[in-house]
């Protein structure tokens, strides 16, 4: 979002008085545009002496007095300018107006003369003062050229600086009456700018500052604030997504708008503006440049929390929301006890399992260097005696079962253990 647009405008609403009357919105709009010495002068040239000016300068010649610094203060050169009467009526101008803007921006450097409003030609005299000490008369003249073209660039007549041009029109509106109760439609007048100056069009005397904007979101928040700039944001993004018809539904809108403004600020959708925001790794890489911005995050070792959205859909995981914020709650009372972690149980090795294949039930043996089996506590006593008779005795000894556990683990729920029998498919012992 550039901070200079290149067709900023000002929509002007008038107050009643001025909205209802197509002469007087004109003319407030004439006031408003701003206007240079330059737009108005038709021809304008550097004279000496007094030549056809002599009526107008007879008809001021008090301005000339001792008095009033007497006419040698003045230089023998004056700048002449003969005003254009069609464009000084399409501005709703004078040539008093013109000279007097003329005078208040010379001051106390030169003199201003200027003609009555009922003469023939309108024309505006200009003499500067401190020009007659210089000797070389070359220079003189250069110096007068000089002061005659910074006077047309630089001298502003009206209007509100910024504004090149303000275009009245009429609008449409439909309102209803409170006495019939239908609808009744009114032409009401409004202008549109080239340029904008906000802050002062809104001083304007006969403008509604109340429904006048400005397209230029960053004038706009400097002078009403950030509230103002996101309504106008709004607007500005609806109008040119639905100027080819294409339609977008607003809560897409205020979302995008809502994200580049939460700040306070304006920020525009770019690398630039989420790296301001202090967005994480996978945000910025989602909208412009990601193997660079992946690259230098691994570099600095940066750590990205995947609690968003971008980031789950990334990497492919669930994002959380809708059914991916769920989980189930249960009640205390209905949990099973915790579980106890178990040593794992280990099938015992081929040479320890006797001819029947009932895996001998005594791992805490082994095997003397003569050939003998005692026990590891207790030596041969008569327990460890009755084992060994139980276990080469298999007809006569009932074969003990293997106890092996099948362990359920979740994310949710509580470990879960199942007993299961040795024998069973299900168990494969590795």
């Amino acid at each position: 979002m550039s901070a200079s647009i290149r067709t900023p405008s000002i929509r002007i609403n008038f107050t009643p008085k001025f909205a209802k009357s197509e002469s007087m919105a004109r003319c407030l709009a004439a006031g408003i545009e701003h206007t240079f010495l330059s737009e108005i002068v038709s021809t304008s040239s550097v004279t000496s002496g007094v030549g056809e000016d002599a009526t107008l300068l007879d008809l001021h010649g008090s301005l000339y007095d001792e008095d009033g610094g007497g006419a040698g203060v003045v230089s023998g050169h004056a700048i002449r300018f003969v005003l254009d009467r069609g464009t000084m009526y399409r501005k709703q101008l004078s040539v008093t107006d013109a000279g007097r803007a003329v005078a208040n921006y010379m001051g106390s450097n030169g003199v201003v003369v200027w003609s009555e409003v009922n003469m023939l030609e309108w024309v505006i005299r200009v003499n500067v003062r401190g020009l007659t000490g210089m000797d070389v008369e070359t220079s003189h003249i250069r110096s007068m050229y000089l002061i005659h073209d910074f006077l047309l660039d630089n001298v502003p007549i009206q209007g509100v600086r910024g504004v090149s041009r303000v275009v009245v029109r009429s609008d449409r509106v439909h309102r209803v009456d409170p006495t019939s109760g239908g609808l009744v439609t009114d032409t009401l007048w409004c202008a549109d700018t080239e340029g904008t100056n906000l802050l002062h069009v809104l001083t304007v005397k006969g403008v509604d500052a109340s429904c006048t904007y400005s397209n230029d979101i960053h004038e706009t928040l400097q002078v009403l604030g950030i509230e103002a700039a996101v309504h106008q944001l709004l607007t500005e993004i609806r109008s040119v997504l639905s100027h080819d018809g294409a339609y977008v539904n607003d809560r897409h809108l205020q979302l995008l708008v809502d994200v580049m403004t939460h700040a306070g600020n304006l920020y525009a959708v770019t690398r630039h503006s989420m790296t301001r925001l202090g967005a994480s790794v996978y945000t910025c890489a989602s909208f412009e440049q990601p193997h660079d911005v992946i690259t230098w995050g691994a570099a600095l070792g940066t750590s990205n929390q995947t609690n968003g959205v971008t980031e789950n859909i990334m990497i492919g995981n669930p994002i959380s929301g809708g059914t991916g914020c769920c989980d189930i709650i249960t009640r205390p009372d209905a949990l099973p006890p915790p579980y106890k972690p178990r040593a794992p149980v280990k099938p015992l090795p081929l040479n320890n399992r006797t001819a029947t294949g009932v895996p001998a039930m005594s791992n805490n043996r082994r095997e003397s260097a003569g050939g003998g089996v005692k026990a590891l506590h207790g030596g041969g006593g008569k327990a460890a005696r009755k084992r060994k008779a139980g276990v080469e005795l298999s007809g006569k000894s009932r074969p003990t079962k293997l106890v092996r556990e099948l362990v359920l683990r979740s994310p949710c729920f509580e470990t879960v253990a199942r007993q299961f029998n040795p024998q069973s498919p299900n168990i494969v012992h590795i």
